[in-house]
């Protein structure tokens, strides 16, 4: 038996297996997942979603009894948004202003933030290196105003700071 995760990448969602079976007496007659048997449309493959990371243990039994196993550990899983911890703003030498946000993801890493003056998700986002944990991003504003942060983990999940209103003469946060 052989289970083949073929979403290998980093995920918000469930990932998908292939599980290739093969008895070359009497054929496969079951197959379980953790203990719960699994409905099979071929005795040869089966095609399964795991909904969450975890230890997922696949069991083929064929016709005579014998089993085989197989012992998957799933580590790509990540529906957790990424955090933005604090944000600072200091007036830059032109009268822009420099907005530096700490941010932590600790499961697929940061990996794209987006300032904007609108209170929505944008379509794209500027690229950072990855990172692990909690790092430190700085922004370039041009403009007074209320702005809004968007920070995106390498999963794809979306975290946002709310409502941040920064004067570029007195620099608030």
């Amino acid at each position: 038996m052989d289970v083949e995760n073929i979403t290998p990448s980093w995920r918000n969602t469930e990932i998908t297996v292939v599980v290739t079976m093969s008895d070359v007496g009497t054929g496969v007659k079951t197959l379980t997942v953790n203990g719960t048997e699994i409905n099979l449309t071929s005795s040869t493959y089966a095609r399964l979603t795991l909904p969450e990371n975890g230890t997922y243990t696949f069991e083929a039994t064929d016709q005579a009894g014998n089993k085989g196993r197989y012992v998957l550990e799933v580590t790509n899983i990540d529906t957790v948004l990424p955090v933005v911890e604090s944000v600072t703003a200091e007036s830059g030498v032109n009268g822009e202003v420099i907005i530096k946000a700490v941010v932590t993801d600790n499961d697929s890493g940061v990996s794209e933030y987006f300032l904007s003056t609108r209170d929505e998700a944008p379509r794209t986002f500027n690229a950072i290196t990855r990172v692990v944990g909690t790092t430190t991003i700085s922004i370039e504003a041009d403009r007074d105003g209320e702005y809004y942060l968007f920070v995106k983990d390498y999963a794809g999940n979306v975290g946002k700071y709310d409502a941040t209103v920064i004067k570029s003469q007195e620099c608030y946060i």
